[in-house]
């Protein structure tokens, strides 16, 4: 739902997974771009993250996301966040340098309930923070 949402507004959107399986036009059928990865495989520097970039980050493995995150935080991108509880990222936080970038977990507090809610309070976030208003939860 997020990938979905974020393309319906315009945004162009790339999903990266290493899961073949769940990488396909079926399961993201807007996205335009799709990038089969591990994410200790992922080279950054080809996807060249700039001051227009919101990077989400959601590996279902704390690894896999704190690797991703120490590539991210001290890129050019405007928005780093993560998804998941705020003790998981608070575990992150202190693990990773350059973590007051980071929003987590990602999504204003609008009482979100079900993926497609918390897409748009994901959304919502990163407009939020893109517009120079800022959000409650960096």
């Amino acid at each position: 739902p997020l990938a979905d949402l974020a393309e319906r507004l315009g945004w162009q959107v790339t999903v990266i997974d290493h899961r073949k399986a769940w990488l396909n036009s079926q399961r993201f059928p807007r996205v335009g771009k799709q990038i089969l990865s591990h994410p200790r495989a992922l080279d950054l520097r080809t996807l060249r993250p700039d001051t227009r970039t919101a990077a989400v980050v959601m590996t279902h493995h704390f690894q896999n996301d704190l690797e991703l995150l120490r590539h991210l935080l001290p890129s050019a991108a405007a928005y780093v966040g993560i998804v998941g509880s705020r003790a998981r990222t608070e575990r992150m936080r202190l693990q990773l340098p350059q973590s007051q970038r980071l929003h987590g977990p990602v999504g204003l507090h609008i009482g979100a309930d079900g993926p497609h809610e918390i897409a748009l309070s994901i959304v919502a976030e990163i407009q939020s923070a893109f517009s120079g208003i800022g959000c409650e939860n960096a």
